[in-house]
């Protein structure tokens, strides 16, 4: 073999794969957020594999019960891991979500490329104008006259500008929220959101926009 194809060879190499094996029981999950597409970032191990992170739910379990796995994906599977896809994961006994099945995922991928599916490309996850969030009645009202962008907003601004806990009160009374009501407040747009996954899924993608992550 010559220098040539020695230096071919070594650059189409499949790097290791490097997601820890794991082992379960498979079923589904039905993805209701993911990362952009993206290639060999910081977390990467080549740029073969890119870290992908991807919140969802088990088909046929609740759908508030929302999990978030961490994996590494190869390109194609990166880009068709995207909101509202079904994605094959492995249980544990309890039925809690162990991961990713990245080798099925990964062979679905390649069945799916060959046959000519259409991408689909995925709604940005934090494109807020462009999916439709069909919010349960009732979701988005006022809480105590403080409405969903200006908690998120709220948020966003005690993290960012990292106000202590013994201030949070009096920078919230200050973005409009009635004084000494920001724990009551926050309380119940919390508990609305534990309750409603596409309410999270929109604050989760809201609060990144605001936040600059």
């Amino acid at each position: 073999m010559g220098l040539f194809d020695r230096i071919k060879k070594a650059v189409n190499a499949d790097p290791s794969d490097p997601n820890p094996v794991i082992s379960g029981t498979p079923a589904r999950g039905h993805i209701v957020d993911a990362g952009r597409y993206s290639v060999g970032n910081t977390n990467t191990t080549s740029a073969r594999w890119s870290k992908k992170e991807i919140t969802l739910y088990v088909v046929g379990g609740p759908v508030d019960r929302l999990t978030t796995v961490s994996c590494f994906l190869g390109e194609r599977a990166h880009v068709w891991a995207s909101w509202d896809r079904e994605v094959p994961i492995l249980l544990d006994p309890s039925g809690n979500v162990l991961g990713l099945d990245v080798p099925a995922w990964e062979a679905e991928v390649a069945e799916l490329d060959r046959s000519g599916a259409p991408l689909r490309e995925a709604v940005p996850a934090r494109d807020l104008d462009a999916r439709t969030w069909d919010q349960e009645a009732g979701a988005l009202d006022s809480v105590e006259g403080v409405g969903f962008d200006t908690w998120v907003a709220i948020e966003a601004a005690l993290a960012t500008e990292a106000v202590p806990p013994s201030d949070w009160d009096i920078r919230a009374t200050q973005l409009g929220v009635p004084a000494g009501r920001w724990a009551a407040v926050q309380q119940e747009w919390q508990a609305r959101m534990r309750k409603d996954w596409k309410l999270a899924s929109r604050f989760g993608a809201a609060y990144a926009a605001a936040t600059g992550q």
